[in-house]
């Protein structure tokens, strides 16, 4: 594979290119809108498109002017998706990213010849396009438009469209749409402003398959990039799409940031649905912090914060329905600005998202849906305050993980912090295992939010109701507790309470496991609740039968419970 710099390309031409904001690698931040595209995909012998055409350039036309409004510095969407009718209305309406911005847009199928009369039709842009020719019968090109602007030796401005063609096809056994008609491209874009710039590349879909196409990036150990993965995918996490996000993942690449961008979930394509989006940005920094207030204000739009503590990090996924991401970030390198100035690379925050609204034929800003309530009314019963809309996205997680005795305790991520909480664990394989972002179809992760949400609703409906026997010590919640979150601000350590907030406790609820296991479990969290361990209660079932432990000695306790001024309760990380 050959890689050229996109301002090489254009310097042979007498232009030049300009800085690209996004790329500047100095301590300001910049602005991403991300288009997780939705539809029906028709897909033929010649190639891949949208099926309702009129919908989908009706809102690509309006994500056009939203990008003209916003003035992100970098505008992507999937793969296949945008009509090239709407590429040629934007040449047309002069609406162009302005200086120093860039959008990339994943186009439908063209066949050379279609390409060609375009660029025929339109020689007031400049073009450059990636090397291509059919070995056999193949008919059409998969490729992305990057869009920038650059200056002439006069200094007036030109339009620029880099046409890159997709180099490696998809398998598709059952269909061979694309082994047997994909014309694959030669040649993949840089974008950069300098040699010691960020640099920006794009791989388009199965581009991810081809060998070593990650370690084939130029100097891509010492220089930082932003690599951007377009796709329309039904198995994005398969591992030969990942396998370069593996390597990346198992050594210290922290200049490196994946931007994987696919349709969202729903979309049919081949009389199938695609069942997830996969839709992530991916980092490595040692200064993420997931305060409370940061995972919980981009979780209401659409971006959930995940971590993977084996390969050291970190991710924002995607909310799988289709929308419009806006984040912001800081920049993957700061190298020109001084230390003092640079900011901490704590991750991408969501600034907005955006869902279509076909009465006004608009994008429409507003909030994501997790899943979360619909997923608390498929287990049924009463499950607050789990469902109270009050408490936040971090505190329902911390609740269920508590209520299940799942917390891992460690120095570097101490209770109650977001990073001591499994849930907030990504696994090898790239399943966002969220409590409350419940769009992920993998099983297990399915499955274990289920159990959790239902040992939850047994602690609530059942233990708390008054009809299980409470150890003698705790006769006083017994007759007046109930289960809440948090006990009072600063009492993230509890999930019972009186009726007053006073009496504070633990309540854990297994399920059927046996006695051992269950005061195995009670060490679990002495850690984190210290002298206050004395108010802790596993629950469990032994043969159907509702039982508890408590810590040893205390079971015939008679004192006060109120909280002991040594105990460790922490507030919440912000």
């Amino acid at each position: 594979m050959v890689w050229l710099f996109v301002d090489e390309a254009l310097s042979t031409k007498g232009l030049h290119q300009g800085p690209l904001d996004a790329l500047i690698p100095d301590c300001n931040e910049y602005d991403v809108m991300l288009y997780q595209h939705g539809g029906k995909v028709s897909a033929v012998a010649d190639g891949f498109c949208n099926a309702d055409q009129n919908e989908a350039a009706t809102k690509f036309s309006a994500l056009f002017c939203l990008a003209a409004q916003e003035r992100p510095q970098l505008l992507v969407s999937p793969e296949y998706s945008c009509p090239w009718s709407v590429i040629e209305e934007q040449i047309q309406n002069n609406q162009w990213p302005p200086a120093g911005k860039a959008w990339v847009v994943g186009c439908e199928s063209i066949r050379p010849d279609e390409l060609e009369d375009l660029r025929n039709r339109h020689d007031s842009v400049t073009w450059l396009v990636s090397s291509f020719s059919p070995e056999r019968d193949q008919v059409f090109l998969d490729a992305a438009c990057i869009f920038i602007t650059a200056t002439d030796g006069e200094g007036n401005e030109l339009k620029v469209l880099a046409v890159q063609a997709k180099g490696c096809a998809m398998a598709d056994r059952r269909h061979r749409i694309e082994p047997d008609s994909l014309i694959l491209g030669s040649e993949r874009f840089i974008l950069r402003n300098d040699p010691d710039s960020i640099h920006l590349v794009v791989f388009i879909c199965s581009d991810a398959l081809e060998q070593k196409i990650f370690t084939s990036l130029p100097h891509s150990e010492h220089f930082p990039y932003i690599v951007l993965h377009i796709q329309l995918n039904p198995d994005p996490r398969h591992l030969g799409f990942r396998e370069y996000r593996d390597f990346w993942g198992d050594h210290d690449r922290h200049n490196i940031e994946i931007i994987c961008l696919n349709w969202a979930r729903g979309t049919e394509v081949l009389g199938d649905s695609i069942p997830f989006g996969g839709s992530a940005w991916y980092y490595k920094s040692s200064d993420v912090t997931a305060s409370d207030d940061e995972v919980n204000d981009s979780h209401r739009l659409g971006a959930y914060y995940a971590e993977n503590r084996k390969r050291y990090f970190h991710c924002h996924v995607l909310n799988y329905a289709e929308h419009v991401f806006h984040l912001r970030c800081c920049k993957v390198s700061q190298t020109r600005s001084l230390p003092p100035t640079r900011r901490k690379r704590t991750g991408p925050r969501a600034v907005a998202v955006h869902s279509w609204e076909p009465a006004s034929s608009a994008w429409q800003a507003g909030t994501a849906d997790d899943g979360f309530s619909d997923c608390c009314a498929r287990i049924g019963g009463d499950l607050a305050p789990l469902t109270d809309t009050a408490l936040s996205p971090v505190d329902k997680e911390r609740l269920v993980c508590l209520s299940n005795c799942a917390v891992n305790v460690s120095n570097a991520t101490p209770w109650p912090h977001v990073r001591s909480l499994p849930s907030f664990e990504m696994t090898a394989n790239e399943v966002c295992q969220r409590v409350t972002f419940c769009h992920d179809p993998d099983e297990e992760s399915c499955e274990r939010r289920k159990r959790w949400l239902h040992g939850f609703g047994v602690l609530k409906n059942e233990i708390m109701s008054g009809t299980a026997e409470f150890p003698a010590h705790l006769r006083q919640l017994q007759a007046d507790g109930r289960l809440q979150y948090p006990v009072s601000p600063k009492c993230l350590s509890f999930n019972v309470a009186d009726s007053h907030g006073e009496f504070p406790a633990v309540f854990v609820y297994l399920g059927e496991v046996s006695e051992r296991y269950a005061t195995e479990k009670i060490s679990d969290l002495g850690d984190i609740l210290g002298e206050a361990r004395r108010s802790l209660v596993v629950w469990f079932r032994q043969n159907g039968q509702l039982r508890y432990v408590c810590p040893g000695g205390l079971a015939d306790l008679d004192a006060n419970l109120r909280e002991s001024p040594k105990s460790i309760v922490r507030e919440s990380s912000t």
